[in-house]
């Protein structure tokens, strides 16, 4: 169902009028108009790529050694089950190869015959929770550049993996076109993608983090065109799960929607009972219901989902051996705090510390060069927050974004810790799909080039330093196996 009349809080009308794309075989003047994804594209694919040959054969910590036994996995048996035993290959890329920034472990021998009880995990899959949904068209991918060009299978599978960057770019421009932001600024923010210490080590390396962007973009769109009456629910609905199948963190990307959706519904009540602030009459009307009911389905659909995936999982088990991960963080007031203030803002400063505290203290940049990257998202979020009015444009969208900033990592924190009964510390990567909503209200609150191109500049120089970065410290000691 779609509703009767477009959102009142979620305007159609941006801060330009751009007129129609031209059409595509006028391809001059197409491209004149819609240089922004082609431009950024290339820069995506050209900086990841040569950010990739620069890498030592060393796999990134986050687990790609288990990763690249499931891509290895996919033509013959689609799907790791639980309780399997990882390849040989996969145990040699660990032993033989170790892990950037850590290195070999010491009494793991290269050898080509190896005791799986001596590795992490016992030898066992971690990857057993996840469905084949990112690693079908990753492995497949990969495979085909393999044997085309030659070049090596896990560097061709870090290459299929950096294609997940420019599908979030794409979508999420799409996004910024919903609301008419200027080219200059849907550039600036595609380089602060680009540029990102996320995109580092999600898009240079195999990480099941990748599709994160691009279901961000996908969630938020087709909700605002659902909202405007310009799309029916179901696609949202769809994205919804789909999301959950990639990744269960990806359900917060679901939560933000269903919100929007929430918070769209009391505004519209609100502004609907005027002067006679009957709003909770004008709230449950039945007219009124619908979106509410569709933030709840879309909820449901996507924690029924992971239920009964994790449910199957669990009945094609091929032993009653797991992999023994080990992990159990003390949740603290402390961490609750982390959780709240700045959880949210770092979404895109996933970096990993190395062993030089005092000077590159961390990868692809050090932390003080990352740092205007979360002042950028904090005073986007601010600056739209602090400037509601009862007649601004996008108040729904603003206040669900704020509310998703602040309590959506402790969220998912007890989430975790009441259905597996344990507690990770949870790194910024995991709410990077709500990065999407903070850079649009970055983009929407940009006024003058000057702005525009600062931030051009820096995520610029961030992207840049990205292939620097892979070259030099793949050098030293400490940094690959």
């Amino acid at each position: 169902m779609t509703p009767k009349t477009p959102s009142v809080t979620v305007s159609n009308l941006g801060q330009v009028d751009l007129e129609k794309a031209p059409p595509l075989r006028n391809f001059r003047a197409w491209l004149k108009f819609r240089w922004v994804p082609v431009v950024l594209t290339i820069i995506a694919l050209i900086t990841m790529g040569t950010t990739i040959s620069g890498h030592s054969k060393a796999m990134s910590p986050i687990d790609e050694w288990v990763y690249l036994d499931y891509l290895q996995k996919v033509p013959t048996q689609i799907m790791v089950h639980r309780g399997e035993i990882m390849t040989q290959e996969a145990l040699g890329y660990l032993a033989c190869d170790g892990q950037a920034l850590q290195g070999r472990i010491s009494y793991l021998k290269c050898d080509g015959a190896y005791d799986r009880m001596q590795f992490p995990y016992t030898g066992i899959s971690s990857a057993d929770s996840y469905t084949p949904l990112y690693f079908i068209p990753t492995s497949l991918i990969g495979y085909a550049a393999h044997f085309v060009t030659g070049i090596d299978i896990v560097a061709s599978w870090r290459w299929a993996d950096s294609l997940w960057l420019v599908a979030g770019l794409l979508m999420f421009l799409a996004l910024l076109r919903l609301f008419k932001v200027p080219n200059l600024v849907q550039f600036a923010m595609g380089m602060l993608i680009i540029g990102s210490p996320f995109s580092y080590w999600t898009y240079s390396y195999v990480s099941t983090d990748a599709p994160a962007l691009l279901m961000g973009g996908m969630l938020l769109y087709f909700a605002i065109k659902y909202l405007r009456g310009e799309m029916r629910a179901w696609p949202t609905l769809v994205a919804s799960v789909a999301a959950v199948a990639l990744k269960f963190p990806f359900v917060m990307g679901v939560m933000l929607v269903s919100l929007l959706f929430v918070v769209e519904w009391i505004i519209r009540a609100r502004d609907a009972a005027g002067a006679q602030r009957r709003v909770w009459r004008t709230m449950f009307q039945r007219k009124n219901l619908v979106l509410p009911m569709w933030g709840v389905i879309n909820i449901a659909a996507a924690t029924l989902f992971a239920f009964v995936w994790l449910r199957l999982v669990t009945l094609l088990a091929v032993s009653t051996e797991v992999a023994a991960q080990g992990i159990n963080y003390r949740f603290t007031i402390f961490e609750a705090m982390r959780l709240i203030v700045s959880f949210g803002p770092t979404s895109l400063l996933h970096k990993l510390s190395t062993p030089d505290a005092g000077g590159f203290d961390a990868i692809p940049v050090p932390a003080l060069a990352a740092a205007p990257l979360g002042w950028i998202l904090i005073a986007g979020i601010l600056s739209a927050f602090w400037g509601l009015t009862r007649k601004s444009e996008n108040r729904a969208l603003t206040i669900s974004i704020a509310i998703a900033t602040v309590t959506f990592g402790i969220i998912l924190a007890a989430v975790i810790r009441l259905t597996q009964g344990f507690y990770f510390q949870l790194g910024s990567r995991y709410v990077a799909i709500l990065s999407i909503g903070l850079l649009l209200m970055v983009a929407l609150q940009i006024r003058n080039k000057w702005a525009t191109w600062i931030i051009i500049g820096y995520g610029g120089c961030l992207a840049l330093s990205m292939p620097v970065a892979s070259y030099i410290v793949t050098s030293l000691e400490w940094a690959h196996g």
